[in-house]
């Protein structure tokens, strides 16, 4: 015996429906109203809100369905064949369904031919039978199946490329000054003012604005051939200044003086590709940063001042390279926009670089040249892997190295890997070029970042 069913028909056309079509329930509650989430979506041209205007449901002794009323506004009465229903009534074959202020009439058709067999809500045309619902369902399945062979073939490295541009940045430095701190007081002693000191930096899902310690502190990764002495003008101001900080520091310390020396660099942040208008103006006092993995390169007096930090990798000491990080909290509150770049925690980091040559993405800008204003995303593959053995209290001790095309201006980028199926996250912030090995390249890992926090 085959299970009875009925259908609902529309009667005219509207906004969201054509006059004939049909929908088939048997079991399920069956809702009418404005709201998304109606089986039944009615137009609302009226003042009030969005509301569920009437439900139908199986009667409680299985002897067919009944129709409540269920809005609370009065402008919503409901009438079946003309006649204003009080709260509950019992529908019967042919009943015609009309609501107040609607133009859309429904009529109500008790069916028990065996052409539906789900207990469920089905939407059909005017000539819905059994063939034609499995032609439904068939081209559904061939539609899913397709988007889904879309999402899977378009390769996730486009997505996250696309999203991760939204918060990737230009950062520059300005300006340098050497500032002399006596007690509570602060004299600027001079200004070095820079021209192509430019870097990448990206803004996080927590808001934090991320770069690599050396773009907004430039005077610590030393330009190849530079030379470390204050008195020769061929030195580079800014270097010359960073010198006389750091020596005129470790010479008071040892002479028990009070003062200390200070270099700040003024940074300005933009997007050049949208416009060139700064963003936001920071200074390198500004950033969280941990000084603890700096190297002495050379040591000095007031004459000689080649007391120098540096972050540069040298032979079996790349471990002074996780210092070569920095952070700004809160910075998308200053910059009105959130950031779409999620960072991946220790634990993240340390799980997605256990495999050599995964694949990796890392964004950044080209400087110095006519590209300057383009973002860049190279592939590239992971070197070396890391291991628990590599860490230390859970933390990555080693920095990430990996291949790639890539150029000056990406320092403070983002290096990013997928996770799962959907996700991706950055594990790691670009840093510098290995000397001594072409193609590679060394990374901080973003977990830097946690472990600067959880040691605050």
């Amino acid at each position: 015996m085959s299970k009875p069913y009925y259908t609902l028909r529309f009667e005219r056309d509207d906004a969201l429906h054509k006059a004939g079509d049909q929908v088939a329930n048997a079991d399920n509650t069956l809702r009418i109203g404005q709201t998304e989430s109606c089986d039944i979506r009615l137009v609302n041209e009226s003042q009030y809100e969005d509301t569920v205007i009437a439900v139908i449901e199986k009667r409680a002794d299985d002897k067919g369905w009944k129709l409540i009323s269920v809005s609370p506004y009065k402008e919503h009465e409901v009438r079946v064949n003309g006649t204003p229903i009080n709260y509950v009534h019992f529908l019967s074959h042919g009943d015609h369904i009309a609501f107040a202020g609607q133009r859309q009439e429904l009529t109500f058709n008790i069916r028990e031919d065996g052409m539906y067999s789900s207990t469920g809500i089905v939407a059909m045309g005017k000539r819905s039978n059994r063939s034609v619902i499995a032609w439904l369902v068939l081209i559904s399945l061939v539609l899913v199946g397709f988007a889904l062979l879309q999402l899977h073939s378009r390769p996730m490295s486009e997505r996250m490329i696309e999203s991760a541009k939204q918060s990737v940045f230009q950062i520059k430095v300005d300006s340098v000054q050497l500032v002399a701190h006596y007690g509570d007081s602060a004299v600027v002693s001079r200004t070095a003012y820079l021209k192509d000191e430019y870097g990448t930096a990206f803004l996080t899902t927590d808001g934090s604005l991320v770069t690599a310690r050396h773009c907004i502190e430039p005077w610590l990764n030393l330009p190849e051939r530079t030379r470390l002495d204050t008195s020769c003008d061929a030195t580079p101001q800014h270097i010359r200044m960073a010198l006389e900080a750091v020596t005129r520091n470790v010479i008071a310390e040892n002479e028990d003086c009070s003062t200390r020396w200070q270099m700040v660099s003024y940074c300005s942040l933009r997007k050049p590709e949208v416009n060139d208008s700064v963003l936001l103006r920071v200074t390198s006092t500004d950033f969280i940063m941990n000084d603890c993995h700096d190297h002495i390169m050379e040591l000095g007096d007031y004459e000689h001042q080649y007391f120098w930090r540096s972050i540069k990798v040298r032979p079996h000491r790349t471990d002074m390279m996780l210092g070569d990080i920095a952070f700004l909290p809160d910075a998308a509150s200053m910059m009105h926009q959130n950031g779409t770049i999620k960072m991946a925690t220790k634990e993240e980091v340390t799980e997605l670089c256990q495999k050599v040559n995964r694949d990796l993405i890392i964004v950044g800008r080209m400087s110095n040249n006519t590209e300057s204003k383009q973002l860049q995303a190279p592939n590239a593959r992971l070197l070396l892997q890391i291991t628990e053995a590599n860490c230390r209290d859970g933390y990555p001790d080693i920095v990430i190295a990996h291949d790639g095309n890539i150029s000056h201006g990406f320092s403070g980028g983002p290096v990013m890997t997928r996770q799962g199926l959907f996700g991706w996250r950055v594990i790691g912030v670009v840093s510098v070029t290995d000397q001594n090995n072409d193609n590679w390249y060394y990374s901080v890992p973003i977990s830097e970042i946690e472990r600067m926090n959880n040691s605050n």
